[in-house]
Order: structure tokens, then C-alpha cells, then sequence
């Protein structure tokens, strides 16, 4: 049987990419699927599940075959690689010793080691003989991926000098490769279009929310539909393939307009219009790096959030009695906290009045997150809806001023991203599920009985992964829960190499995704 592609049995996912930049890939050493398999952009095997050509959108594979690449030099492209392994390399070092120091850099550290994965690939592919197109619509795609990364490093405070000049190195490499291919910085127009399209359908969700409430005035209406009418021009300009420049121009446009109407969208007291007004500042800041443009801190925006957070903690302790209080395990300690969060958000609050120094600011806020994540520990206890809710409301408002500060992630692991990872990869499993029993009705082989244990093993591990996300397992047990996961998708998958019916190409295209989604999930996990 062939594996679906050489392992190194032992070795986790970011240990093997560490290895692969310093030397070629080892000799397969087993037919066995390894962690080090799932390898997000690496293609299956020649007699695997499908060839590299099958399993990719027709659309991207047309696109790269229209061109011709015949007088590349692919030893240069490979010389250029093999520099830009070596570097990031280094900036992996380098960033990894900024993020002992600065836990808030794990999010990009992760991207990184995703980034390293895809870029390995590519050159593994381009020494095993791939045709040059598809070498090219994977680096445009791991340029896409690149440009954001860039975007969000530029704006990252803290860095040491050895990974401004690592990253800086690499981002000139990627632009030699790019010159190369006679390409330009790629966009990422599918999640620009994700973003986008968040952005239209909150714009329609709050003009018709502005029109119900009888005290706004149809100006403010009247401007949120212009915002929604320039946004859906801006969606049209990504579909049509619009030139970088031009979509940024019409971008800013709207971004000018909806900083203009925030002062009035953010007056009116209404629940449904402010979590609405939330969710489009944090699409607006998603696709401001998706354009690769700068976000930046509105001292404004930032008096604004602090209200809301002192609005909705004054609404809590209107929520919640004396007697609640006592009901607590320790209510002294109950008291202390909500004492202590009360009095760093007022702190905070009033540094912003008095226009203090950024610096000042930053540090302010990080009591206020700090005493926050005690408090909310604490009063989780509560079973009354309306008080968890509010708790809801003031971690939100949290994490709103921790994006309008530019901060990153505050955690070692983001839960939301976890959240949709854990998630995807149930849903997969389901599809995948049904497609392995109509394939197992299809050719009734003889191990039919244990490929469907096995399929059903493989989606109740992946049940068990997204309730233990769900829960914020600690990151331990969650890489244990990877390890059996991993382990059960070995066992499905030398089943699956088997299948001869028509079903083949669907469960080798589902299978690439899984490939996909446990790759990112284990780098999510790594220490």
C-alpha cells in the first residue's frame, strides 16, 4: 500500500519542518502515515487517493496553464527556495525567542510555521519535477498568505532587530521569486471576499436596524446605505479581478465615509445596533490587512470602547445583588475582584481623557485585562442568563480594545480559531463519513465492516476534539486528543487508498482538506 506521503515516525509537524530546511527530505523509512504527513499544500502520492493536478480548482489550474513559464530557469527558482527555507529558518529562531519574551507574538509565530510548511512543499515539488504552473499558483497562493503575514509583522511592536532583518531578507527573497514568475504581490481575494461580504451583509443588518429605531434620524440612515451600496462596488471590484490599486482606492473611500458616521453610530443606545457597529469594526480592521494597509489607533475609537466597558460593568453590578454575591464560593474574594477590575477600568478610562501618552495607555490596559480575566473567572459561576450575558459583553469589549490597540492575541492559544479549526474538521468528518458508506455500498469489499468502524471511530474523535475546544480544554490534553485523532485518521486512510469506484475523486479531494485542517490544528497546539 502507499502512503500518503513519506514519514519520519516520532517527529511532530513544526519538528520536521525545522529539519526539511537545513537538508533534503530522508528516504521513506515506512508505508506508514506519520504526523509529519499532514502537510497542508504537499500533494498525494502518485497511486495515493489522487494527483496533485485533480485535486486542484479547475479555475486555478486553467489560470496558471494560460501562461508560459517554459523559459523559467528552475534552477534559479530553486537557488531562491532553498535561500528563503534557509531564512526562515533563522526567523523562526528569532521569533520564537521574541515570543518567550512577549507570549502576544504566538499568533504570528503559528503563521509562520504554516508559511514554512507550504513553502517546503513547493520545494519539494519543484525538485521532484512538477510541471512549473502548478509550482506557480502554489506560490501565488503562498505569496497571498505571505503579504498578510508581512502586513501584520510591519505593524508588530517589540521585535528584535534579528527578525526585522530576518523578515526583511525573506520579503526580498519572496519578491525576487515573484519578479521571476513575472508576478505580482498576490491578494488573497477569497477571504478578502469572506470579509467583504461580512462587511455588506452587517451594513444591511444595521440599516435595517437604524430604520426600526424611531430616534435616528434619516441622515445616519440614509449615510448607512451609501456604505453598503460602496462596499457591494468594492465586492464586485475584487470578483472582476480589478487591479490591487484600484480596489484599495474605492476601500479607502469607504473606510473615510464609515470612520465619519461612527461618532453618530456609536451615540445611539441600542443592543442589537452596537454588537452590529462591533462586528463591522472588526471585519473593517480583517480586510485592512487583507489590503495590506496599516491599522491604526483612534484615540476617539478608544474613549468609545472604554465607555462601553464602564457602561456595560456598571450593568452588571446592577444585575448582580448583594445575595447573589454571597452565594458564591468566596464571596470576599468575589467582592475584591470586582473592586480591583472596577477600578483599573476607570484608570484606564481616565488616561485616555487626560490624552496621556501611548506608552501609559498600553500599560493601563493591561491591568484592565488582567484583573478582567480574574473577574470573569469568578463570576462564571453565576447560572442567571442576564449576568452571563453581560459577562459576555465585557469580555467583548475587552477584546475590541485589545484590536484597537494592536496588540494580538493576549492568549497562548486563540480560542476562536481553535473554535473553527475543531469545528471544520467535524464537518469534514461527517461529509466524509457519508461518502465512505456510499462507497462502501457501492463496492461491498470484503474489509467493508472494518472501513466502516474505522470511519466511525475517526468522527467520533473528531466529536471528541470539537467538545473539548468547546470546553477550553487545557492545551495539553487538547494535543493528546490530536494524537488519537491522527491515529484513527492513519487507519481510515489505508482504507480509503483502496477504494476503485467512482467515489475515488470525492474522498481524495475530502481527504486533502482533512490533511488541510489537522495541519493547522496541530500547529495551533505546538508549545
Amino acid at each position: 500500500m502507499v502512503s500518503l506521503l513519506r514519514s519520519l515516525p516520532g517527529i511532530t509537524l513544526l519538528a520536521f519542518c525545522c529539519l526539511t530546511l537545513l537538508q533534503q527530505s530522508a528516504p521513506a523509512q515506512s508505508t506508514r502515515i506519520s504526523r509529519s504527513d499532514i502537510d497542508r499544500s504537499r500533494p498525494l502520492p502518485s497511486g495515493g487517493l489522487g494527483t496533485r493536478d485533480e485535486l486542484r480548482p479547475l479555475g486555478a489550474t486553467a489560470r496558471s496553464r494560460s501562461a508560459d513559464y517554459s523559459k523559467i530557469d528552475r534552477r534559479t527558482v530553486a537557488t531562491l527556495l532553498r535561500d528563503a527555507l534557509d531564512e526562515s529558518g533563522r526567523l523562526y529562531a528569532a521569533l520564537d525567542a521574541d515570543y518567550r519574551r512577549n507570549p502576544q507574538l504566538r499568533s504570528l509565530l503559528a503563521d509562520l510555521g504554516r508559511l514554512r510548511s507550504r513553502t517546503n512543499s513547493i520545494n519539494q515539488d519543484l525538485a521532484a519535477g512538477v510541471d512549473m504552473s502548478l509550482i506557480v499558483e502554489d506560490f501565488r497562493n503562498a505569496d497571498a498568505d505571505w503579504r498578510i503575514f508581512s502586513t501584520r509583522m510591519s505593524q508588530t511592536r517589540g521585535l528584535s532587530s534579528a527578525t526585522q532583518q530576518s523578515f526583511a531578507r525573506i520579503d526580498q527573497l519572496d519578491r525576487q521569486i515573484g519578479k521571476l514568475f513575472q508576478m505580482e504581490p498576490t491578494l488573497d481575494r477569497r477571504a478578502l471576499l469572506q470579509q467583504l461580504s461580512s462587511l455588506e451583509n452587517s451594513l444591511l443588518f444595521l440599516t435595517d436596524e437604524l430604520a426600526r429605531d424611531p430616534a435616528v434620524s434619516t441622515q445616519v440612515i440614509s449615510s448607512g446605505r451609501k456604505l453598503q451600496q460602496r462596499i457591494s462596488r468594492v465586492v464586485s471590484m475584487v470578483v472582476d479581478e480589478y487591479s490591487y490599486d484600484k480596489i484599495v482606492t474605492e476601500y479607502n473611500g469607504f473606510d473615510q465615509s464609515f470612520t465619519a458616521l461612527m461618532p453618530q453610530l456609536t451615540s445611539i443606545r441600542n443592543p442589537y445596533i452596537e454588537r452590529t457597529v462591533q462586528r463591522l469594526s472588526s471585519a473593517n480592521d480583517l480586510v485592512h490587512e487583507l489590503l495590506w494597509m496599516e491599522n491604526t489607533t483612534s484615540r476617539a475609537e478608544l474613549k468609545r470602547l472604554a465607555s462601553a466597558l464602564m457602561q456595560d460593568v456598571d450593568q452588571f453590578y446592577t444585575r448582580t445583588s448583594l445575595v447573589r454575591l454571597l452565594g458564591f464560593k468566596d464571596p470576599a474574594r468575589s467582592l475584591s475582584s470586582a473592586s480591583d477590575f472596577y477600578g483599573t477600568v476607570q484608570n484606564f478610562r481616565d488616561l485616555l481623557e487626560r490624552n496621556e501618552a501611548d506608552n501609559r495607555v498600553e500599560e493601563s490596559y493591561a491591568y484592565v485585562e488582567e484583573e478582567g480575566r480574574r473577574f470573569l473567572a469568578i463570576f462564571r459561576q453565576t447560572r442567571v442568563q442576564a449576568v452571563i450575558t453581560e459577562l459576555q459583553e465585557i469580555e467583548d469589549d475587552i477584546s475590541a480594545i485589545r484590536r484597537e490597540l494592536n496588540l494580538g492575541d493576549s492568549s497562548p492559544l486563540s480560542q476562536q480559531r481553535l473554535r473553527t479549526v475543531a469545528a471544520s474538521l467535524e464537518d469534514l468528518t461527517d461529509q466524509l463519513d457519508l461518502d465512505v458508506r456510499q462507497w462502501l455500498n457501492t463496492e461491498r469489499p470484503t474489509y467493508r465492516t472494518e472501513a466502516l468502524a474505522s470511519s466511525a471511530a475517526f468522527l467520533k474523535r473528531t466529536q471528541q476534539m470539537h467538545r473539548l475546544v468547546d470546553t477550553e480544554t487545557r492545551p495539553a490534553e487538547l494535543q493528546r486528543e490530536v494524537d488519537a485523532v491522527f491515529s484513527e485518521w492513519q487507519k481510515l486512510y489505508s482504507y480509503l487508498e483502496r477504494c476503485r469506484t467512482t467515489e475515488r475523486s470525492t474522498l481524495a479531494w475530502r481527504a486533502r482538506l482533512i490533511n488541510e485542517v489537522l495541519t493547522d490544528l496541530d500547529t495551533q497546539l505546538q508549545p
